[in-house]
């Protein structure tokens, strides 16, 4: 069995099982002040610059890279979709790729998929997932619980603080410096297409239905403890239920 102690960043690789979701569903939940402890503690403190302010949408190669900067280019800072990118949860899309490592060997922190705008004007964590993923709903969520985790931290302890003020603070409304100095609570988003949901099995499927109230269980344990999970899909983006 996993060691549901460890970090979450770890722990995501190892209870990603579909048969023994529901078992790793408990575990987590058990054992989450432990994880949040040790995933706080493994998060790095990176000061080299976290990329918040893109350009373009460059060449990326890979089929998720290019989901996010498609998002990005839908729902960023200018809205040419016309619409709020979740709402309640996420107004837009503010970068994409944006680096959690410190130092060049990663030691599985690797990058935040897309970081949007809540409408607070913190950070929203979002973990992207391109279709055809075999990822568990529950490793999803541990990878952005970790990211979240790890996005709290330097954000208290690192530079993120000033350099969210610096990118936003042209774009969004007035006294963008009198962001808090900590994140208590942050909002972290599962993405999937609905190719995602479709490509999965019947049996996936019906895993998913028969985990879904301990899903939400474990969720509200997150929450009690300042990390807000959302499981949504694209387009829209719409809240899964």
């Amino acid at each position: 069995m996993p060691d549901y102690t460890q970090s979450l960043h770890r722990l995501k690789d190892e209870v990603n099982q579909w048969r023994q979701m529901a078992v790793h569903i408990q575990g987590t939940r058990t054992n989450i002040e432990a994880s949040i402890e040790a995933t706080q503690a493994n998060a790095p403190i990176r000061n080299q610059g976290f990329q918040l302010d893109r350009d373009n949408a460059g060449n990326p190669q890979g089929r998720e890279a290019r989901w996010e900067r498609a998002i990005w280019g839908l729902w960023g800072r200018d809205f040419r979709s016309g619409a709020h990118f979740l709402e309640g949860v996420c107004e837009y899309i503010h970068a994409y790729a944006v680096p959690l490592y410190a130092a060049q060997a990663q030691d599985g922190w690797g990058e935040v998929d897309l970081v949007g705008v809540a409408p607070n004007r913190l950070p929203v964590v979002i973990e992207l997932k391109e279709p055809g993923a075999d990822d568990t709903p529950l490793k999803i969520m541990l990878q952005a619980a970790a990211y979240g985790i790890a996005i709290q931290k330097v954000w208290r302890e690192g530079t993120l603080r000033t350099e969210w003020i610096q990118s936003i603070g042209g774009v969004v409304m007035h006294n963008a410096d009198d962001l808090p100095n900590t994140l208590d609570r942050i909002n972290v988003v599962g993405l999937v297409p609905d190719g995602y949901l479709a490509a999965l099995s019947d049996e996936k499927k019906e895993i998913i239905k028969e985990t879904r109230e301990s899903m939400r269980c474990l969720a509200g344990a997150f929450e009690q403890r300042g990390i807000v999970w959302t499981f949504a899909r694209i387009p829209g983006a719409q809240v899964i239920q």
